[in-house]
């Protein structure tokens, strides 16, 4: 991978491509719209959008939004991976919300391991062992945060939670502090 990344960086296509565009806005993550999108100007003309984020919600930005695709990206979370997408359109113009534009292109997926640390797994067994009450929080896909649960031994009793956002998270934490 690092060698295909250095290629293309080096490549006199990447460069030109590089030079001929200036960043003018990144649109931030939203709760309701898990990508982040970057927007540049062209010097020929026009705005290129390029965006990446979780699957479901990349995708339905994307004018082909494929069912293989889709089984792809959730097979790669079912074993664990969190999985992202890319994407692109150009558009005449600044947008105020990229999210609204229609028939992306889909470019493909980064799918990556984010192993757990083993003091982690060694702590997650010693609060089992007192008895206590585990739960997952995570912003990762359902199947990602299955995977997971699995992996540090997480019971039936033990609650994974995915696709949470930070603010959801602490009103759980709130939640579970209160009971």
């Amino acid at each position: 991978l690092r060698k295909a990344i250095e290629k293309t960086a080096r490549s006199p296509e990447t460069r030109e491509s590089r030079e001929s565009r200036t960043l003018v806005r990144r649109y931030p993550l939203q709760c309701d719209d898990r990508v982040v999108t970057f927007a540049y100007s062209r010097k020929s003309g026009g705005m290129d959008y390029f965006c990446k984020g979780a699957p479901e919600d990349l995708m339905r930005r994307c004018a082909e939004a494929s069912q293989t695709e889709m089984a792809r990206a959730e097979a790669w979370a079912a074993q664990g991976l969190r999985v992202l997408g890319a994407a692109r359109i150009h558009h005449p113009t600044l947008v105020e919300a990229p999210a609204g534009l229609r028939d992306w292109e889909f470019m493909g997926w980064l799918a990556f391991e984010d192993p757990l640390r083993e003091e982690a797994l060694e702590f997650v067994k010693k609060l089992q062992k007192m008895g206590i009450s585990l739960r997952l929080l995570t912003g990762d896909h359902p199947e990602t945060a299955r995977a997971v649960s699995r992996k540090l031994g997480f019971g039936v009793e033990d609650e994974a939670l995915a696709r949470i956002n930070p603010i959801e998270k602490q009103k759980w934490v709130q939640s579970w502090i209160r009971d």
